[in-house]
């Protein structure tokens, strides 16, 4: 049975007089005579299905057809309960709303954690996608979440609007669908524990390096985004953490960096940043043209993802550890571990424990945070190298 590609290919359905923001809707009818289809990866533990339903009680409802003997999650967690799965008779009496388009059930891994948001639940999303051949479809798919929130403009680089992310309560009250009406769904995607950041999905998954290149295209192409042409002026960006981190660590002489690396390279943009409230576009554009990216471990870094595998990043470690006060460790963090090792970007690591620790603030024993003044000194001699490279290369222009 193919899928349904128009609203007015359902039997027993009236379709809605205005096309609502989410896809086509037909308003409450009686199951169809259409079974629900089923395609699952037991091995990534993920599923596609085809005229599908969702109760009030998030039970997946399929409509004449077995239940798969997989255990799905409804976000990148293997801890995570599974949905529960159950097959209903296609005469079974129950009530249904059907949307139309491509849907992904991909709820939150972590409230407001832009980096998380953008490996647990964008990125992952995009991989499932490209398992089951539906990549083409991305920009106009539908994303099912349990909570909303700032995070969701990271769905700006998956979808063609983030007003595409919703919750099934959301469904339900924008198109006043009460308790008792089944929501169905003409393809759904499920199971993406493990594609996700978190949970090591660049190696669980084949393929990584490819995804992540189509990825960025998709990205740029959705918010018309360009590469810059080679040779060009390099661009160098320093990351200032926002105000909000889940890590209490910081670079505090950036500003004299900065003015260090303008004069060594006269011809050469600098830029400090801080991503917290600027625009995804604004983030991605900017990123798409720097040639040496320097920062700290954490979310910041996560935007690596837009940058040009010809450059480079530079990683100044931080401190981590459950008895920082007392034996501190420094690690480049776990963007490159999970990620950018991964990748073809040049890393320049930049661990100095014995100068790091000193920095180390502790009140009574409890770590406050860790504040690097950072030898000035090293922090050119490292972009100069970058940059050398680069300039070899015929990737950049410079009188350096």
């Amino acid at each position: 049975m193919p899928l349904f590609t128009t609203p007015a290919t359902l039997h027993h359905g009236l379709q809605h007089e205005e096309r609502p923001r989410h896809g086509g809707l037909l308003l409450p009818h009686p199951y169809s005579h259409s079974h629900s289809t089923v395609q699952c990866n037991h091995d990534l533990r993920t599923c596609k299905f085809s005229n599908v339903c969702v109760d009030s009680e998030l039970t997946l409802l399929l409509l004449g057809e077995a239940a798969p003997d997989i255990n799905l999650t409804r976000r990148a967690d293997p801890h995570e309960t599974p949905v529960h799965m159950k097959s209903v008779g296609l005469e079974s009496g129950r009530v249904s709303t059907f949307f139309t388009g491509m849907w992904v059930w991909a709820e939150a891994y972590a409230d407001n954690n832009f980096g998380h948001t953008l490996g647990d639940e964008v990125f992952a999303s995009w991989r499932m996608m490209r398992l089951w051949s539906l990549d083409h479809a991305a920009a106009g798919a539908n994303v099912i979440t349990d909570r909303k929130g700032k995070r969701l403009m990271q769905y700006g680089s998956l979808l063609s609007s983030v007003q595409n992310v919703v919750t099934f309560a959301e469904l339900r009250n924008q198109h006043a669908i009460s308790s008792d009406v089944d929501l169905c769904f003409e393809t759904l995607l499920l199971g993406n524990e493990m594609f996700g950041y978190a949970y090591n999905g660049a190696v669980n998954v084949p393929n990584f390096k490819e995804d992540f290149t189509a990825f960025r295209e998709h990205s740029m192409a959705v918010l018309n985004v360009r590469d810059v042409p080679n040779p060009h002026r390099p661009i160098i960006t320093l990351a200032q953490k926002g105000n909000k981190t889940d890590h209490p660590h910081r670079i505090v002489n950036l500003d004299a960096v900065a003015v260090a690396l303008r004069s060594r390279f006269p011809d050469a943009k600098v830029n400090i940043v801080c991503w917290e409230g600027m625009p995804l576009r604004k983030q991605i554009a900017l990123m798409a043209k720097t040639d040496v990216f320097f920062s700290l471990p954490g979310s910041d870094l996560m935007n690596v993802a837009w940058m040009n595998t010809n450059s480079t990043m530079v990683v100044v470690c931080r401190a981590e550890g459950s008895n920082l006060c007392e034996k501190p460790s420094f690690n480049q963090g776990n963007e490159i571990r999970l990620w950018f090792r991964l990748t073809e970007h040049r890393i320049s690591y930049w661990c100095e424990e014995e100068l790091f620790s000193k920095m180390i603030k502790c009140e009574n024993g409890h770590f406050i945070s860790s504040l690097l003044s950072i030898d000035i000194n090293e922090a050119v001699s490292r972009v100069e190298r970058a940059l050398g490279d680069m300039k070899q290369r015929g990737i950049i222009k410079s009188s350096f």
